[in-house]
């Protein structure tokens, strides 16, 4: 039975770890994506005047993807993908 214990102890202990580095790994991403979609926008803004942002792809996981939009002056915002090449 002491041994059971000690496993179901060092498994926790585990999960705890796992769960703590999933948190920092989204904490690190979160700050990250921030700082280079304010900078994206920032430089795209002086470049050509229209706007430029990051959104995710799936909104509930971060980690499925990203997605650039722009939006040209005097125009609607269009995803960089769907945009013509010129």
């Amino acid at each position: 039975m002491a041994n059971l214990k000690e496993v179901e102890n060092h498994l926790n202990t585990i999960k705890d770890k796992l769960i703590a580095l999933r948190k920092q790994r989204l904490d690190v991403f979160m700050d990250h994506f921030n700082g280079i979609s304010v900078e994206l926008n920032r430089i795209y803004t002086k470049l050509t005047g229209g706007k430029a942002e990051l959104n995710f792809v799936d909104s509930m996981n971060p980690f499925e993807g990203v997605e650039f939009s722009v939006r040209p002056v005097n125009k609607s915002w269009k995803r960089v993908n769907l945009l013509s090449g010129g």
